[in-house]
């Protein structure tokens, strides 16, 4: 790990970063159907 990632990690902690502006990718082991998936799948990549 880089020390400017250290410091970006320490500065904005998993838990507590925004998630407008820190999208994840949906989690693809969860249960749900095609189309919830793929509805998740369009709203992440907006």
């Amino acid at each position: 790990m880089s020390d400017s990632y250290a410091v970006y990690i320490a500065k904005y902690p998993i838990k507590k970063q925004r998630r407008r502006e820190h999208p994840t990718s949906p989690n693809k082991y969860r249960k749900c159907s095609r189309r919830c998936f793929d509805g998740q799948l369009r709203t992440w990549r907006r």
